[in-house]
């Protein structure tokens, strides 16, 4: 295997600020519906932000509902301030809405842990991206075969694991094959 067979590594995005509190009014969202702010919500972690999220779009979506059924009836008085006043309420409500989702878009990363987990080390390498298994399977033999070469490197050690444990993730290979690979690992480290 080849470096030309791994992927480049993404370049860190340039930092970018995103305030999800912009153009929404709290005198609407919070002091009249009672929901909270989206910065609020980001401060939580990820399982509790989700799970407010989940019970608040439905509430807003119930609210829309009923500022429809409010705006219509307004419409046939034909009362234009309440008119005006129900289309933003609605806009900022559709709005908050808008932005509860996007929060809720946000990826979900569980730290990996267990003996495949890679320990921060002064001489750290960079994370190795293999476009398919096979390519995961030649740099682990690659690796045996520098252990049984004499090769005690602890890097070596550990990338042998990591690679272990993401065959075994992917379901690749079986419980039994990674603990008689570990083992022979081990007793040779």
């Amino acid at each position: 295997m080849s470096a030309a067979n791994l992927l480049p590594l993404p370049k860190s995005p340039s930092s970018i600020s995103l305030d999800p509190n912009k153009d929404l009014n709290f005198d609407i969202i919070e002091k009249q519906f009672k929901f909270e702010k989206p910065s609020h919500l980001l401060s939580l972690d990820i399982r509790n932000r989700n799970a407010k999220i989940d019970t608040t779009i439905p509430e807003i979506s119930t609210k829309l509902k009923s500022l429809n059924a409010h705006l219509t009836n307004a419409k046939k008085s034909q009362e234009q301030e309440k008119i005006d006043n129900l289309q933003y309420v609605y806009s900022q409500l559709k709005k908050y809405k808008s932005v509860l989702e996007d929060i809720r878009k946000i990826p979900f990363y569980e730290k990996q842990t267990g003996s495949g987990q890679i320990r921060p080390s002064v001489f750290s390498r960079p994370c190795l991206i293999f476009s398919d298994p096979n390519e995961m399977v030649e740099r682990l033999d690659l690796l045996i075969a520098s252990k049984n070469a004499g090769n005690d490197s602890i890097e070596v050690y550990n990338e042998c694991v990591e690679i272990l444990d993401k065959l075994l993730n992917l379901k690749l290979i079986k419980k039994s094959d990674h603990k008689k690979i570990f083992s022979t690992l081990h007793a040779a480290h």
